[in-house]
């Protein structure tokens, strides 16, 4: 969480209360348009020779702002408390509000208000002033009386009425009362607090403000909290592509009821059927107006849990469970929900979250109370969901999609493979223009051709042996026999290839046929009986037998070449047995060129995506590919896996599993390289973190990791983005080998001009940390004498890096470790007449420890 008095953003919630002499006398501040809150001693200073029902406030962001009039709606004198109205607002509102009795001891809070400090024998006044202290607990007086009481030492008259703020989230959690008041030691720099549950009862029926009733959320669990990433409301109501059909009007209206009385909503559904568009968009149409949209991202969790999902005010979220492995709900888990539901009610919040069916079924609960629940188990209309991206993105084909030829093939998908038919058209049409030219169309049989899946005639092809039935040959009915073991491998073959000659298409087929026995534990190849070597059709014949004809060339192809995806497609979904065979067998023949390889990416991608098959990739392919040292197929394959959305949760699992595998981290470094030039660089980025910090990661993979960081280091796009998640390991893990990379890419890196460690970004205690922590390290103090030299030509740079240096080194015990550097540190300055290391020790005022440097020239 950013420092609560770091921008200007930090006033716009607040006010000064001014008296008749038109003085501040005090603070207040808003929680909904137009509604202030200050301490009723405030109000009655303020309008002690006036009508007390009206006060002027100003806003505090901008010393003499307009100043308006607000009348006082309510007020409780015991607790010290007002509330105001006003026709005017301020420019922002508090956060939310959250129970005082709920906050534990010690909890670290802030104050920031108007105020006047003595000086001598006059007054100054602060436009603002910033207060830190911490929480002590609730107090109650001999009258009964209950206040909240915090130890504070900067809280000065005219901060009264300001809010005081949970450092960690700047939740209100009380209001400033004054300060305690003795004559001699006793209970120094105490403050009195109004209460949030007083002032809850003062705003009933004033304004809707969300407010946080249960016990405080310990640091160290909000830590753990899941990542979200805001989506954008209006985009996605404006969303052209989004078809809400007949189909989902029930599980629609349904979820709207139960979204508008809980703050959980449960969508169960099966695959396919757009659970995860179908949540974003009822949210975007359902959820509070000024509530912040986010999608949460389960990231490294080995189950659902309630505690990892982030609590905040006016939040609208969804989060998607479909990894069978890690997505499970336990009883816990949904018995959990009730409380987060109620929660998410009092902060005018909402949660939506998808499951799997299979997943539900395996752990549903008989009763969860204040949860919503909705199943959706239809997806939208294929036929709408093609016709919507065709026509925004390929207007002129519309027609011919919309055709009597067409509309068949495309009947009956779920949303994903309406979606895959979408992908091939537009594959398939830009394929045209690139061969034609821009003027390039499709015609209705031309798309029919792109997207049949040919079932009927790959059903004949693949029957019985021996056996013949009626399909759909080229537009026309007509008999296809079934064919034997030896031509589905040549047919398999040819899919696979595309084109071939005559000779590579045998020989191909036969080790095809090899495979699949061995595999199988079948017997090994016989030599062929004389009696037997021309018996049967020959090859040309059995390739008319496959519908494959031969070119002038002696090159051999399929007569309709759309037939080689549904081929392969076919043999995956109707022979689990032979999948692995299959793919060891692309695998191989991928090693003849680039042209072959790319074949083989393409079909295994298409078969693994598909059936959403990540277990396949998990074992099977990580396996072949590794064994036969084809780790770039795998890569490719991982990374279409992480692009398709509906398999990216499952793939970035598998990156994080695979990160601490020596023999499969290279794999991870490349797929996480290509996804931080993605919206997943947040994931990517923690992926290289956990290859880093394996204690068993090669240094050749380590020293990868240093280049990639230091390019986001220096790349104008992500370096900011850099330079915050650096400083989260920093605090979390400063001894960490991510951490040592990261400072090493950092102190390379000049901001504007000025070297990253004299930035404000790097001016915060956990910087000094890991750099003293981690100052002996090899790449570090090699960054750190790169710095100095870089520095010593400027002596105000340069003298500021020193400081900079014998501050961390002082801060983390770290002289020696620089000691030890005295050499390198004096090469570094030598060429602009600098002695580092002597510099250094007159900072550090261990000079007679370390010998100067005889080669030293004097700087004036």
């Amino acid at each position: 969480m950013t420092d609560i008095f770091q921008g200007t953003n930090r006033l716009l919630f607040l006010g000064r209360v001014v008296g008749d002499d038109l003085r501040p006398i005090g603070t207040c501040f808003q929680v909904a348009n137009g509604i202030l809150v200050t301490a009723h001693h405030v109000i009655k200073d303020a309008t002690w020779n006036h009508d007390t029902s009206k006060v002027w406030v100003e806003p505090m962001h901008g010393a003499g702002g307009e100043r308006f009039q607000a009348v006082v709606v309510a007020t409780d004198e015991m607790h010290d408390l007002a509330v105001l109205r006003s026709e005017q607002s301020l420019a922002g509102s508090a956060p939310y509000l959250a129970y005082s009795d709920m906050q534990p001891a010690d909890t670290k809070l802030a104050l920031l208000g108007f105020g006047r400090i003595p000086d001598g024998t006059t007054e100054s006044e602060y436009g603002y002033l910033p207060s830190n202290g911490r929480w002590e607990g609730p107090a109650e007086k001999s009258t009964g009386l209950l206040l909240a009481r915090a130890e504070a030492s900067g809280v000065a008259l005219g901060m009264s009425g300001c809010p005081v703020l949970r450092e960690l989230d700047h939740a209100v959690i009380g209001v400033l009362s004054g300060r305690y008041n003795s004559m001699d030691a006793w209970h120094p720099h105490r403050i009195w607090i109004s209460r949030i549950e007083d002032l809850e009862r003062l705003l009933d029926g004033l304004a809707d403000v969300p407010i946080d009733r249960l016990p405080s959320k310990n640091p160290a669990l909000r830590s753990n909290w899941l990542n979200g990433t805001s989506l954008d409301r209006q985009s996605i109501k404006e969303d052209k592509f989004f078809v809400q059909g007949p189909e989902w009007s029930k599980p629609w209206g349904s979820a709207i009821d139960r979204l508008a009385k809980h703050g959980v909503l449960i969508v169960v559904a099966a695959p396919g059927v757009g659970a995860s568009t179908f949540a974003k968009h009822l949210l975007a149409e359902a959820a509070p107006g000024d509530a912040r949209l986010v999608q949460l991202d389960p990231g490294d969790w080995q189950e659902p849990i309630v505690s990892a999902i982030p609590v905040g005010a006016k939040q609208a979220a969804v989060i998607d469970l479909r990894d069978p492995q890690h997505d499970k709900p336990s009883s816990s888990f949904l018995a959990g929900l009730s409380g987060l539901s109620l929660q998410n009610l009092s902060m005018k919040s909402r949660l939506i979250i998808t499951v799997r069916e299979e997943l539900w079924q395996r752990a549903r609960s008989n009763e969860i109370r204040d949860v919503g629940i909705v199943y959706l188990s239809t997806p939208p209309d294929s036929e709408s969901i093609v016709e919507r991206y065709i026509e925004s993105e390929a207007p002129s084909l519309l027609a011919a999609v919309q055709g009597e030829q067409v509309k068949p093939k495309i009947t009956g998908r779920n949303a994903i493979q309406a979606m895959a038919t979408v992908e091939k058209i537009l594959q398939a049409y830009q394929l045209a223009k690139e061969r034609l030219g821009e003027t390039a169309q499709l015609s209705a049989d031309d798309i029919k051709d792109v997207i049949d899946d040919h079932l009927g005639e790959l059903d004949a092809l693949f029957s019985e042996p021996g056996s013949s039935s009626q399909a759909d040959h080229n537009g026309r009915g007509s008999q296809v026999q079934a064919l034997s073991f030896d031509d589905r491998c040549l047919l398999i073959t040819l899919a696979s290839r595309g084109k071939a000659t005559l000779s590579q298409l045998e020989s191909d087929a036969e080790s095809l046929k090899k495979v699949l026995r061995n595999d199988s534990g079948g017997q090994a190849a016989r030599p062929i009986e004389p009696h037997t070597a021309l018996s049967g059709a020959g090859l040309r014949g059995r390739l008319s037998r496959i519908q494959a004809c031969t070119d002038f060339d002696e090159s051999v192809r399929l007569q309709q070449p759309h037939l080689a995806e549904p081929v392969v497609q076919y043999v995956w979904d109707n022979y689990p047995a032979v999948r692995s065979s299959l793919v060891r067998w692309l695998v191989t023949i991928a090693k003849e060129g680039a042209d072959q390889e790319a074949i083989a990416i393409k079909l295994i991608s298409m078969v693994v995506r598909r059936r959403q098959d990540a277990d396949f990739l998990r074992t099977d392919l990580a396996r072949i590919c590794t064994g036969s040292d084809q780790r770039r197929i795998l890569t490719e394959v991982l990374i279409a896996a992480l692009e398709d959305s509906h398999m990216q949760r499952r793939a970035e699992r598998l990156l994080y599993d695979w990160a601490i595998r020596i023999d499969l981290q290279d794999v991870v470094v490349l797929s996480a390289t290509r996804m931080l030039k993605t919206n997943r660089r947040d994931i990517a980025v923690r992926r290289l973190q956990r290859v880093a910090d394996f204690d068993k990661t090669p240094p050749q993979v380590k020293q990868t990791i240093a280049a990639i960081f230091k390019d986001l280091a220096t790349s104008t796009q992500v370096s900011n983005w850099f330079q915050t998640t650096s400083r989260t390991w920093f605090h979390n893990s400063p001894d960490s080998t991510a951490s040592r990379l990261a400072l090493a890419a950092l102190l390379g890196t000049r901001i504007d001009g000025v070297p990253w460690l004299l930035t404000p970004e790097a001016d915060e205690s956990a910087v000094d940390s890991v750099l003293g922590e981690l100052v002996s390290d090899i790449e570090v103090n090699e960054a750190i004498a790169a710095l100095v030299r870089d520095s010593s030509s400027d002596d105000s740079t340069y003298w500021r890096v020193i400081d900079k240096l014998g501050t961390a080194a002082v801060r983390r015990g770290a002289i020696a470790p620089i000691i030890n550097l005295a050499d390198r540190l004096r090469d570094a300055g030598r060429a602009a007449g600098r002695d580092p290391v002597s510099d250094l020790s007159t900072r550090l005022k261990i000079r007679s420890i370390i010998p100067s440097d005889p080669h030293r020239t004097t700087v004036s």
